[in-house]
């Protein structure tokens, strides 16, 4: 039929924003810059620094510490400079969700949702290995020589 649309075709439909009543949410915007650039700091600070970085540069990087860490600045900073651009195009919330929904369509912005979610899954996953090893260093291995003596020692495949 001539006025149907191919499921190719729904999957590349997009958001129609509607530009006067784009400001308009139910939600309460509580959330100020201090706000942000607190929840900013605290997601980098943590075991993102103190414990990973220095297992990383010490294994990986070895003399190229200095041109590593500014290398990861930079990455930093482009990062933050694309957010603020989306978040400043379609100013609602979302994330890049929107951003994506609303340029590339539908499909896109579900890939980009799921994505958000599986990242958020790896983060958590790296934050509860580097905590968990950085207690047992504290305790003097307590829980790895529990493991190994308990359970058995995990060989590296070659």
């Amino acid at each position: 039929m001539e006025g149907e649309k191919t499921w190719l075709q729904k999957f590349g439909r997009r958001k129609k924003l509607d530009l006067n009543r784009m400001m308009e949410t139910k939600l309460n915007r509580t959330l100020h810059t201090s706000g942000l650039t607190i929840i900013g700091v605290s997601a980098i600070v943590g075991s993102g620094i103190y414990v990973l970085t220095g297992e990383i540069i010490h294994d990986v990087a070895g003399n190229a510490t200095t041109v590593a860490q500014l290398l990861s600045a930079f990455v930093c900073m482009m990062t933050a400079l694309c957010y603020s651009e989306m978040s400043s195009l379609i100013p609602r919330a979302g994330s890049c969700y929107t951003y994506t929904y609303v340029c590339l369509g539908e499909f896109m912005g579900f890939i980009s949702g799921w994505n958000i979610l599986f990242d958020h899954m790896i983060v958590v996953a790296m934050l509860g290995r580097a905590w968990s090893s950085y207690l047992d260093s504290m305790i003097g291995n307590a829980i790895k020589i529990w493991i190994i003596e308990n359970i058995g020692s995990i060989e590296p495949v070659s």
